[in-house]
């Protein structure tokens, strides 16, 4: 019997006329994320890395228009970052993706040469253009029209899988997450998106961070951590992580918890949120 090649049917977004070994790459993670795939990171990793431009038969840094070490790694990860957003943050997939990245940065170092400023650098430790990357592609999720719908089920799966790397200690994404719960909580809805997305889009999102990450935004807050622009809706104190917003954010989930516009799915991440943020304070 024949073996699905994609089953988690995932969107491949690839051009018609693009390189052959992007339709390899994507046909490998394909099927390397489902949860009882039997390909482990590490595997996925090395074969991953034995594309690297570096390694092929025919490479000659002498020649025009050979694609650089930095282009590979650039094209890899702009490829890799079109899955997240379509893998549920709450699932096995999501975590094998994360489980990736770390066996690529656990490879034997692949130092760029590529004769520019960037030559020395490592090709996947650390994670510059896994950073890079990430970043443009949140930047081009776009504004849901109604709940649940494409671009509302990406914003949450992107934003749990910034809280998972966030978690992971190696990164933080504090500041995205400042974001995210600012746009979902503090916007007044009469001034920015309908009401029906605010609180049911882009409030669910800020209580994926709570729910998944609330002791490290706590910790920030007890820091006094300075990140973000000033609000200027209906938080109106010092901007950053800081102690007053924290009881301010609990405060707006509780007033969605209990309003009519809200789904029950809303409100249902919002008491997670609560209680997620409560234990906090329990443990100090």
């Amino acid at each position: 019997m024949a073996t699905d090649p994609n089953p988690l049917n995932l969107d491949a977004q690839i051009h018609p006329l693009a390189h052959a070994r992007e339709h390899v790459l994507f046909d490998l993670l394909a099927r390397y994320l489902p949860a009882d795939s039997p390909i482990t990171a590490a595997q996925a990793a090395r074969e991953i890395n034995a594309h690297f431009p570096y390694f092929q038969p025919r490479y000659d840094p002498t020649l025009p228009h050979q694609e650089s070490g930095q282009d590979f790694c650039f094209n890899f990860w702009e490829l890799a970052f079109r899955l997240p957003p379509q893998l549920d943050y709450r699932e096995e997939p999501m975590q094998r993706f994360l489980a990736l990245r770390d066996a690529l940065s656990e490879l034997p170092p692949v130092i760029l040469k590529d004769g520019d400023e960037f030559d020395g650098r490592s090709a996947w430790n650390p994670p510059f253009y896994f950073h890079m990357m990430l970043i443009e592609r949140l930047n081009q999720i776009g504004n849901p029209e109604e709940v649940g719908d494409k671009w509302d089920i990406r914003w949450r799966n992107m934003n749990g899988f910034l809280a998972h790397l966030t978690n992971s200690g190696k990164r933080s994404y504090l500041g995205n997450a400042l974001t995210t719960i600012r746009m979902g909580l503090e916007e007044n809805p009469r001034k920015a998106q309908p009401k029906n997305i605010t609180y049911n889009c882009r409030a669910p999102a800020a209580a994926i961070w709570f729910i998944l990450c609330a002791p490290k935004i706590y910790a920030g807050c007890r820091e006094g951590i300075s990140s973000g622009r000033p609000s200027m809706s209906l938080w109106t104190g010092e901007s950053g992580l800081n102690l007053p917003r924290w009881e301010f954010w609990l405060e707006r989930l509780e007033t969605l918890k209990g309003h009519s516009v809200t789904t029950q799915e809303t409100k249902d991440m919002c008491q997670a949120a609560i209680e997620a943020m409560n234990r906090c304070t329990v443990d100090g």
